[in-house]
Formats: C-alpha cells, structure tokens, sequence
C-alpha cells in the first residue's frame, strides 16, 4: 500500500469517526430566566460538545411543553428527522427535563423505549449532567429517574401555580398567564386596562353585527378592507396570511367574550389528573370585575343572534353532496345558505376568502335543489344488466382491497412484534425464576419491565392501526347485496329514501361531481354512462359511456 492510500485511508477514519450532533432547547413559558432560558441552555451543550470532539451541525429550539413528546414539538420534530436521515449522529439537551417532563405518573416508562429506538438507529441522545444515555439497564434506570423526577415537578409546579392564581381571581384580580384579551392591556398592576386603539374596534365590531344586522363574514371582510390590525398581529403572533385580513372566527370570539361587558370568568378549563378535560360550568367558575368596553344590553343582544345563527347555520343543515362535489378550479364546493335562506354549493377558494385576489375562481355558485336532483337522478339510473352490476360491484371491492393492503400489511407485521415480545416476556419470566444470584435477578426483572413497555406501545400502536383499518369504508358482501337489493325497488320507495341512507348509498357508489363553465359533469361506479348537463338550462350535453 502506497504512502498516498494509506494517509488517504487515515483521513477517511478521522472523517468518519467525528460524530455530528444536533443541539436542542426548550423553555415553556414559566422557564424563561435562569438555567432555563434558551441561550444559557444552548452555550452549555455547545461547550459539551466541543469538549467531547463533536461537530454541530444544527441548532433548534422550542418554546413548548415538557409534556409533550419531544419528536411531536414543532422543532423537536426537525431533529430527529436530521437524526432518521442520518444528517447527524447524536441529539444533546441541557437535561432530561428538556426532552420529556411525563405529564402522568407511570409515563416515564417511555423514556427508555425513547433511547432504544434511537440506539436501534445507531444515534445517541446525550445531555449535559448525565452525558450519553446509554442502553445498559443501569443506564436506562438512571434515565427513567431523571424523567419521573422531571414528571414530579411538573406536576408540583401546576399545583402551586393553580393554587396562587385560585387565590388571586378570588381577591377579585385579574388572572391571566398570556396577553391580555383584544381591546385591553396589562397595567402596571397586572390588571386589565382599556386599550382606546382596541377598544374602538370592538365597539364598532358589536355595532355591526348587533345593531346593522352584517353577518360575521361581512363584519371582517369590513376590517380587512381597512386594513385594520388583527389581534394576533397586534399581540406579536407569525401570520400565514398577509398583514390586516381578518377571520369571521376572531370576531365570533369578541362577539362571545363576555369580558367586553365588564365580566372576565377565570377557571373556563377543567382539569383532572393534570389534564384538560373539558370546559367547566359557569357556575364553577370565578367572576372577576373589569373595566367595561360596551354596555351589557348591547352584548346580550349579540348573544341573542348569535344563538338564532347558530340554530340555522351550515353545521345544522343538510347537504347531500358534501365531499363529493368540486369546482373545476379543483377546489371543493362548500354548502352555504344566503340571508334569505336559499342553499347552494360555492368554490370554496373564495366562498370562505375576505379578501378576493386576481387568481380567484370565477364559477358561479349552484343551487343546492338543482344540482342534488340531477345527482340523484344519475345514481338511481341502470341501463345494464343486474350481472353486469353486480361484476362492476365486485371489481370495485377488489380494488378496495388493493388499497387497503399496505395497511393489513403494517397490522400483520405489528401483531408479529407482539408475538416476539410475548415469547420474550415468557423466556425472561422463566429465567428470572431459574436465577438464584441477586444481581441476576435483578436484571432479568429490569429486562421484563422493558419488554412489558414494548409490548404495551406495540399494542397501542396495533390498537391504532386497526381502528383506522375498521374505519375505512370498504364495500363488504353484506353492502354488495343490500345496494342490490336497493336497486331492486321501485323508484318510488328510492325517492323517499332519508337522507342518511342517500348519503351512504352515494358513498357506495362513490358518486363525483365537478362544476366547471356552468356545466356539471356527473360520474359514479356504476355501470351508468358519464353525464354532463348544462346547469342553466337543465340539458344534458353529453352522457358517454
């Protein structure tokens, strides 16, 4: 070998042996300051990685609960995609409260089956106090320590601060952990104090809707047509859309907030066991006394219509073809209803849109009647064969399956991995019970728990698999012959068919519709020819096979 090859040779062994490393951060939003706050986090383990030989390769940080799963966190999630990738080869944190504070006792389990995973990959997961957290039982035991401790004073510091916040919204104070609520700011006291700016705009927002009668929609197409400052952007919060365009959700939340009338309710969230469960009653909550931006008549008169609106509004009505009707700009078409009750189906690019753009979609809303009846018409018609029917059924079951084999594949190779981890749960119990040294004992009964934990996330995961598996609406036999027999009837019992049993036999039939120059073209899979009607006067154009 060549003195060339061999320092050649050397180089590429000095390359490879240098290990890339991801750091990560994380705060919420009690843990800005101290050991806690991002730059001081990320100064020590870029110094652990410096004193260990490393190279950096990526920096992220998130402001995020400990609670949550450290690859389920916006940045955390970046990192361990570089780490699946094989962009780098190790993740280091400050400390193990970084990467995981369990929200529940006995979630700490998790954490060893965290550094397994990432050690079956051939990365390691390192933190400043405890370096790399190795897979030996010893190692994972220290870990799962540090991760129920972390878990704890989660939990304590919840209680406290639940506690003192209980104690001050009874003294009458406002409390509040974000930004103080549109049309107010924080004083110098922490209480709320009337923002004139703001509070304007909440005025004339409840003028609008309450008093004009313009409905939500038209309430902020009127801001964003002046541009006026939103209450995320106000408030610091990154917007996906441009700067002053308001959402009809942000005012139907103003309009709802009773905060405006002088009432601020402190405790809305219920709790147990440290996790939301739902909204408490009004009666269990706290009232707390602010300062008043518009008169209480004038908010219960919003009230009023927004309870008749929602009595009348989309979510209440029935729409036939929902999910199954497209504008021919490929955009779905939403069911609506105009102020004078009539339905329709609009481009959903531009029905929902405040501010209309130069690329928006020019078709013309359709009628909800019309459009629903030649949907229908085309579902109930058959000009071939019951055999013929029936062949096309079956072919389009088939295909059903096709597509659903990919995930009876996953479930078949997840109920595999359980039987691997039975029979290993059922070698170890009997080694375990075999041994007679202590130290051996110990690490089988260490090894037993570890493979309890992968058995129980493997049956969570099959659990999830098959739900979704169930979920899919396959064409079964049993829907073969009722759709049959369906067709069977005369069209007079077909007619009065509910609308739940419409909608499901459409889904069979899996029936599509696409509005395009005021021309519906209609297509299902039945042996029924292609049809396309012109929606102004009622003509079929075409009707192909």
């Amino acid at each position: 070998m060549s003195n060339d090859q061999s320092t050649r040779m050397t180089a590429k062994a000095a390359i490879a042996a240098i290990r890339r490393v991801i750091l990560y951060a994380r705060v919420s939003t009690d843990e800005q300051a101290g050991n806690y706050s991002l730059p001081t986090q990320l100064e020590a383990c870029r110094k652990y990685a410096e004193q260990n030989g490393m190279v950096v390769v990526a920096e992220f940080s998130d402001d995020y609960s400990g609670a949550t799963p450290i690859e389920a966190r916006p940045e955390g999630r970046k990192a361990f995609a570089m780490l699946k990738s094989g962009e780098a080869d190790c993740l280091i944190a400050y400390a193990m409260d970084r990467i995981a504070r369990p929200p529940e006792d006995g979630d700490e389990w998790d954490t060893p089956l965290l550094i397994r995973g990432l050690a079956r990959l051939g990365k390691e997961l390192h933190t400043v106090n405890r370096g790399q957290l190795k897979t030996d039982f010893a190692s994972l035991l220290v870990a799962m320590l540090d991760a129920k401790g972390a878990g704890e004073e989660r939990r304590k510091i919840i209680e406290r601060t639940s506690r003192g916040r209980n104690a001050k919204a009874r003294d009458g104070r406002y409390v509040g952990a974000g930004p103080a609520p549109y049309g107010f700011h924080k004083g110098d006291d922490g209480d709320l104090a009337v923002d004139e700016g703001e509070a304007a705009i909440v005025r004339d927002i409840y003028q609008w809707y309450a008093v004009d009668l313009l409905t939500g929609h038209e309430v902020a197409k009127r801001l964003s047509e002046s541009r006026v400052t939103t209450p995320g952007e106000s408030r610091g919060y990154r917007r996906k859309r441009e700067s002053g365009v308001w959402e009809k959700a942000t005012v139907y939340a103003i309009l709802e907030n009773e905060v405006y009338c002088g009432v601020w309710r402190y405790g809305k969230v219920a709790y147990k066991d440290n996790r939301r469960v739902g909204r408490r009653d009004e009666g269990d909550m706290i009232p707390i006394s602010v300062t008043s931006i518009i008169a209480r008549p004038l908010w219960e008169l919003a009230q009023k219509r927004r309870k008749d609106g929602k009595n009348t509004s989309r979510r209440n009505l029935e729409f036939l073809l929902t999910g199954r009707i497209r504008c021919g700009c490929d955009n779905a078409m939403t069911g609506c209803a105009n102020g004078r009750g009539t339905l329709y189906y609009g481009c959903g690019s531009v029905y929902h849109r405040i501010v209309k753009t130069e690329h928006d979609c020019k078709e013309r809303h359709v009628r909800l009647d019309v459009i629903e009846s030649l949907a229908w018409e085309h579902a109930l018609q058959s000009k071939k064969s019951v055999a013929e029917f029936l062949a096309m059924l079956k072919e389009y079951q088939e295909q059903q399956k096709r597509d659903t084999a990919p995930l009876a594949g996953q479930i078949a190779e997840v109920k595999a991995m359980l039987e691997t981890a039975s029979r290993r749960i059922k070698r170890l119990s009997k080694l375990r019970g075999e041994a007679t040294d202590d130290d051996e004992v110990g690490q089988y009964l260490a090894d037993l728990d570890v493979a309890k934990a992968d058995k129980a996330s493997q049956e969570r995961k099959l659990a999830k698999l098959e739900a979704e598996y169930n979920w899919t609406d396959t064409l079964t036999d049993d829907d073969i012959l009722a759709v049959l027999d369906m067709r069977s009837r005369d069209l007079e019992k077909l007619q009065g068919a509910t609308f739940e049993e419409k909608r499901r036999y459409l889904a069979k039939i899996d029936l599509r519709v696409i509005v395009k120059n005021r021309e519906a073209t209609i297509e299902c899979k039945l042996p029924v020819p292609q049809k396309i009607v012109n929606l102004d006067s009622g003509v079929v154009v075409s009707c192909a096979s």
